[in-house]
């Protein structure tokens, strides 16, 4: 299964609300690039399809998450976006 299939299955768990998980359970988020498009045709000057620099600014936002105040057991970094599995302690709060 291709990443297109994986986004494309993922996508209607997806939700943007403001519910609580139950305690207790591991919690995935997927953090998203929005106009990453524009970034690297617009003013300036990137590289495509992905910037070493955007991806160097990826992975410290990821590492900063991962060592912050969220419990995140695993994170990855692919392309424009972040995924981290919070764990079950998340849900307890």
């Amino acid at each position: 299964m291709g990443p297109g299939e994986i986004e494309a299955r993922m996508r209607p768990y997806e939700a943007g609300s403001d519910r609580a998980a139950a305690p207790g359970s591991f919690v995935v988020v997927r953090l998203e690039g929005r106009g990453f498009g524009r970034l690297l045709r617009g003013r300036h000057e990137l590289d495509r399809p992905l910037d070493v620099r955007v991806r160097d600014i990826l992975i410290a936002t990821a590492d900063h998450l991962m060592n912050g105040a969220l419990p995140v057991v695993f994170g990855h970094t692919h392309s424009d976006e972040i995924t981290l599995l919070l764990g079950r302690e998340a849900g307890a709060r």
